[in-house]
C-alpha cells in the first residue's frame, strides 16, 4: 500500500501500509480518514502541523491523536514581536516562539489621525508610522487650515518643568475635549520662587512658578470659538481643582492649590481678512478685518514696495492636467524657495509627446513659466541663485515628488529641464509725489538765491 495514493477526500495511507498488499480494492485496504477532516474540540487547540498523513484512527481518540494546542493564548518573548495573524490554526510545536511568532509589522500611515490643519501624505497607505507619525503621514492641508486657540497659564505650584508640561496639555485635553494629543503645544518657562511664606509640602521639588504657552489647534473656527469661550469661563477655583488633578498625576505627589492665572489671545476666523495674508507688493485695506478673505476685498497695493521678480520655465514630460502640473511647480517652488504659494505665479502650455511611431497621447510636454515675487531685491536675488545652482537630479526630484502629491504619477528616467530667466536688478521707482516735491525744492532754490542777489545789490 506505500505505494498507492490516495484519491478520496481527507484520507491518508493506513499505518501499516507498507506491509499491507493492495488486492483488488487499493483504496480500500489502504486508505484511511485522515486528521485533516477533523475537528477540535477542546478549547486553543487546532490540527496538528502533520494532519493531512496522521490517520484519525477511533473517534474516541482522535482529539488526542490530531490536536494539539494553538498558539492562541501564548506570549510572544522576543522584542517586537507578536502572534501571527494565523496563531488560532498554527500548532505551537516544540518551539512555540518560532512556530508562533513573527515580527511586529509597522503600523502604516493610513491608520493614524493628523492634527488639526494637517492631512494624511498620498503615500500614507504604504508609509510606515515611524516614531514621529506626524511629521512622517502628515502634511499642511491648504484648504482647511486650523484654528488655533492659544493663550498663557501662569500658575505656582511644587512641580518640575516637564511635569507641568504635561500637566497643562493633559488638562486642556480633558477641559477642550481634545481627543487627538497632537493638536496640543505646550512650552513651560519655570522659575523657583523665593517670596516669603512658601513652603515646599514634602520635599520632593521645588515650588515654582510656571508660565506655559499654550496653543490647541480646531478643525474649524466654530469649535475654537467654543473653546476658546470654555477658557474664558472657567472660573479659578475649576481651573485650580482641573490642574492641581493633572500635577498629581504627573508627578505622583501631593501639590498646593496652583494659583492659577490665564491670558487668551483672541480666536482668528481664517475666512476673514484678518487671517489673509497679501501678497507681496499689497497690504491690508484698513478696516476690512471681518470682511471675507479675498486678495481683491481685503489688499491694496503698497507703495512702498517695489516688487522684484524672478523668472523661469521649466519643460519635462508628464501625463497630467494643467492644473495638477501648476499646482505642482506652485508647490515646488514654494518648498525650494520657502515663499509663500500666492506668491508664485504659474502659466502652463502642453503639447502630446511622440514616442517612435506611436503617439501617446496621455504623455504630454509641460511646458511651465514662472514668476516668483519677492518684497526686496537681496531676497529675490538669493532665490535666482538658488535656482540656478539647482542641478537637473535635484530639480527633477522636487518636482516628481510635488507632481506625487497633486496625483500625477511620474515615470522612471523623468527628468525636467529648468532655466531661469535674467537676475533681478535694482530698479529705480519715482513716483509722481517724488517729481513734485523735487520741483518744489528746486522752486524754492531759486527763491532764496533770487532774495541774496537783490539784497547784496
Amino acid at each position: 500500500c506505500d505505494e498507492h495514493t490516495c484519491a478520496t477526500a481527507d484520507h491518508t495511507l493506513i499505518a501499516a501500509a507498507a506491509t499491507t498488499d493492495q488486492g483488488a480494492d487499493a483504496e480500500t485496504a489502504c486508505c484511511t480518514a485522515s486528521c485533516s477532516g477533523y475537528s477540535c474540540t477542546t478549547a486553543d487547540h487546532t490540527l496538528k502541523a502533520d494532519a493531512a498523513s496522521t490517520p484519525k484512527g477511533d473517534d474516541a481518540t482522535a482529539e488526542a491523536t490530531c490536536c494539539e494546542q494553538s498558539c492562541t493564548g501564548y506570549s510572544c518573548t522576543t522584542a517586537d514581536h507578536s502572534l501571527k495573524t494565523d496563531a488560532a490554526t498554527t500548532p505551537r510545536g516544540a518551539d512555540a516562539e518560532a512556530a508562533c511568532c513573527a515580527a511586529a509589522a509597522a503600523a502604516k500611515c493610513d491608520s493614524y489621525t493628523c492634527a488639526a490643519g494637517h492631512k494624511l501624505k498620498t503615500d500614507a497607505a504604504t508609509t510606515d508610522m515611524g516614531a514621529t507619525p506626524e511629521a512622517t503621514c502628515c502634511e499642511d492641508d491648504a484648504a482647511n487650515p486650523a484654528v488655533p486657540v492659544s493663550g498663557v497659564i501662569t500658575f505656582v505650584a511644587e512641580a518640575e518643568m516637564a511635569e507641568a508640561k504635561t500637566a497643562v496639555e493633559k488638562m486642556l485635553m480633558a477641559t477642550l475635549d481634545v481627543t487627538n494629543a497632537a493638536d496640543v503645544m505646550v512650552t513651560v518657562a519655570s522659575e523657583m520662587k523665593m517670596a516669603s511664606g512658601t513652603r515646599r509640602l514634602d520635599g520632593h521639588a521645588g515650588v515654582y512658578t510656571h508660565t506655559a504657552n499654550f496653543t490647541v489647534n480646531f478643525a474649524d473656527f466654530a469649535k475654537a470659538t467654543t473653546a476658546h469661550t470654555a477658557l474664558e469661563g472657567l472660573t479659578t477655583e475649576a481651573a485650580e481643582t482641573a490642574l492641581k488633578e493633572q500635577l498629581l498625576a504627573a508627578s505622583a505627589h501631593e501639590t498646593a492649590d496652583p494659583e492659577w492665572s490665564l491670558t487668551l489671545a483672541a480666536v482668528v476666523d481664517p475666512a476673514s481678512c484678518q487671517a489673509f495674508k497679501c501678497p507681496v507688493g499689497q497690504k491690508m485695506k484698513a478696516g476690512t478685518e471681518a470682511t471675507a478673505a479675498s486678495a481683491a476685498a481685503c489688499c491694496e497695493v503698497d507703495p512702498a514696495i517695489t516688487v522684484q521678480k524672478v523668472n523661469g520655465t521649466m519643460v519635462f514630460d508628464v501625463d497630467g492636467t494643467d492644473e495638477q502640473v501648476i499646482n505642482a511647480v506652485k508647490d515646488m517652488l514654494h518648498e525650494t524657495l520657502g515663499v509663500d504659494m500666492q506668491d508664485v505665479i504659474v502659466t502652463v502650455t502642453s503639447a502630446a509627446v511622440a514616442s517612435g511611431t506611436t503617439r501617446r497621447l496621455e504623455v504630454k510636454t509641460f511646458t511651465a513659466e514662472y514668476t516668483v515675487n519677492f518684497a526686496d531685491l537681496a531676497a529675490a536675488t538669493t532665490a535666482h541663485t538658488s535656482l540656478t545652482a539647482l542641478s537637473a537630479e535635484d530639480a527633477a526630484l522636487a518636482l516628481s515628488h510635488a507632481l506625487e502629491e497633486f496625483g500625477v504619477t511620474v515615470a522612471s528616467g523623468f527628468s525636467v529641464t529648468n532655466t531661469p530667466g535674467e537676475a533681478p536688478t535694482a530698479t529705480t521707482t519715482t513716483t509722481a509725489a517724488a517729481e513734485a516735491s523735487g520741483s518744489r525744492e528746486m522752486s524754492l532754490a531759486f527763491v532764496a538765491v533770487a532774495a541774496f542777489v537783490a539784497s547784496v545789490c
